[in-house]
C-alpha cells in the first residue's frame, strides 16, 4: 500500500471522496499495489484549481524509492521533490479529466547486500608458536586464501569458477595474535566483502578456504592441520532491500575453523648386551633378543627382535617415537630368544631385563623430552642395573672310563 496527502492550492489537505465511494480523511489516499501491476485512483467532484499530491516516504517499504514523480503530461519532466501539482478545470472528471491532472508516481525497487566469509585459526595440543624478540613475544602468523570453486544457478546450470563473484580485496589474509598477547588458542580472521546484485539472486557458490603457509612439520614445526574448508554461499533477496548471503561451511563439525594439532616426537631405543664365555665366540653365530610392552600401549619399535654378533655384542633395537600426548612411564621386557636349534654345548641366558622410558612435555614451550631408558632387573623396576646383560656360556662334555685288572695265582 502506497499514500499520498494531496493539498488545495491553499496547502490543506483535502476531503471529499474517491472515485470508488470511499472518503478521503485528512488529504490521504492510498493505493493497493499488485506486483508488477499500476494502479491509478481518482478524486472526484474536486473544484477547479491547482492541488498539489505527495508520496509518504513513510509508507515506502524497505528498498523502494520514489524515483520519478511528474505531471500526466509528461512535459514538465521529473521534478525533484515527491511533489507533483496538477491543474483541475471546472467540470472536468471521469475519462475526461485533463492529462495535466494526472500525477502519476514512479516507485522502484532496489536491494543492496554484501557477505564477509570467515576463517577461524585454533591450535591444539600446544600454545600458539611464538618466538621471543627481546622482552616481546611475537606470534608466528598464518595466511589463509580464499577462491572459487564454482557455482550453479536456481535452475542448476552450472557457473564457472571465474564467474563466481569474489571480494574486491582481501582474499588473501593474514591471522596472527597481538604482540605479547597470553593464552591465545584461536583467532578469527574475515576476507573482503562480497558484493551481490539482482543476478546472483538464487544463485549458489561455492569457496574453498586454505591455509597457505601451513606449519609444516619439521623437528621445530611439528604441526599438521585439517583444512581446507569449504564455504557454500546462497544469496536470496529478503524483500526489505537486502540480498543475503546464507553461508554453510563444510565439514558441517568444523564450522569455520581449521585447527592445527601440535604432535611434537622424541626417539629412543632400547638395548641388550651379549656376554659369551667359555669359549671363542664364532664369526657367524648370532644370538637373538626380544622386546615386549610390559605397559599397555607403550610405542614399539619397527621390529621387536634385535641381533647380537661377534662383531657388535651389543643388540639395538629400532627407534621408539612418543608425542606430547604420550607422557608417562613406559616399561619393555626384554628377553634372549633360545633357538629351536641350539649352539652345541651352549648354556643360553633365561634372566629377564625391564627397561623404563621416562616421557615428559613442557606446553609452555611446546617441547618433548624423552630421558634415556633405565634397566632393572625386575618387572616393578626397583632394582636397578647398569645395562640390560644376558650371559651364555659354553661347557663342552667329554667322556672316560675307569678299568680294573684281576689276577688268579696257585691253579689254572
Amino acid at each position: 500500500t502506497y499514500t499520498f496527502v494531496v493539498k488545495d492550492g491553499r496547502g490543506q489537505p483535502i476531503s471529499g471522496k474517491l472515485s470508488d465511494g470511499s472518503d478521503i480523511t485528512n488529504g490521504e489516499v492510498s493505493i493497493n499495489i499488485t506486483k508488477g501491476v499500476s494502479q491509478t485512483v481518482e478524486v472526484v467532484d474536486l473544484p477547479a484549481g491547482a492541488y498539489t499530491v505527495a508520496e509518504k516516504v513513510s509508507s515506502l517499504e524497505d528498498g523502494k524509492t520514489l524515483n520519478e514523480a511528474k505531471r500526466g503530461d509528461n512535459n514538465a519532466g521529473a521534478v525533484s521533490l515527491k511533489v507533483v501539482t496538477v491543474e483541475v478545470a471546472a467540470g472536468k472528471s471521469g475519462d475526461t479529466v485533463d492529462a495535466s491532472a494526472i500525477a502519476e508516481f514512479v516507485n522502484d525497487y532496489s536491494a543492496s547486500g554484501s557477505t564477509k566469509l570467515q576463517i577461524t585459526k585454533k591450535v591444539a595440543n600446544a600454545p600458539w608458536p611464538f618466538t621471543m624478540s627481546g622482552e616481546n613475544r611475537e606470534y608466528k602468523p598464518v595466511t589463509f586464501e580464499l577462491t572459487a570453486i564454482s557455482g550453479k544457478k536456481s535452475d542448476n546450470t552450472a557457473i564457472a569458477a571465474t564467474a563466481v563473484p569474489m571480494p574486491a580485496n582481501n582474499n588473501i589474509i593474514t591471522i596472527q595474535p597481538e604482540s605479547n598477547s597470553v593464552n591465545v588458542t584461536s583467532l578469527t580472521g574475515e576476507f573482503g566483502e562480497i558484493q551481490w546484485n539482482k543476478t546472483d539472486v538464487g544463485n549458489t557458490y561455492e569457496y574453498k578456504i586454505e591455509e597457505n603457509d601451513g606449519w609444516n612439520s619439521t623437528e621445530h614445526t611439528p604441526w599438521t592441520n585439517d583444512g581446507p574448508i569449504t564455504a557454500t554461499v546462497t544469496v536470496s533477496d529478503d524483500g526489505k532491500g537486502n540480498y543475503v548471503g546464507t553461508v554453510v561451511y563444510t565439514p558441517t563439525d568444523k564450522n569455520d575453523t581449521i585447527t592445527n594439532t601440535y604432535s611434537a616426537k622424541k626417539e629412543t631405543h632400547v638395548e641388550a648386551t651379549k656376554n659369551f664365555t667359555g669359549r671363542t665366540w664364532g664369526d657367524a653365530e648370532t644370538f637373538d633378543f626380544k622386546l615386549a610392552a610390559v605397559t599397555d600401549g607403550a610405542p614399539m619399535p619397527a621390529s621387536d627382535t634385535a641381533r647380537a654378533t661377534k662383531s657388535a655384542p651389543t643388540a639395538v633395537f629400532g627407534d621408539m617415537s612418543y608425542t606430547n600426548e604420550q607422557a608417562g612411564e613406559w616399561v619393555y621386557k626384554i628377553t634372549e630368544v633360545v633357538p629351536e636349534s641350539k649352539l652345541a654345548g651352549v648354556t643360553y641366558a633365561t634372566n629377564e631385563v625391564y627397561a623404563k622410558v621416562v616421557v615428559s612435555y613442557d606446553a609452555d614451550k611446546g617441547e618433548v623430552s624423552v630421558a634415556q631408558p633405565e634397566y632393572f632387573s625386575d618387572a616393578t623396576c626397583d632394582t636397578k642395573v647398569a645395562k640390560a646383560e644376558f650371559t651364555n656360556t659354553y661347557g663342552a662334555k667329554k667322556e672316560t672310563h675307569v678299568e680294573a685288572t684281576k689276577n688268579f695265582t696257585g691253579r689254572t
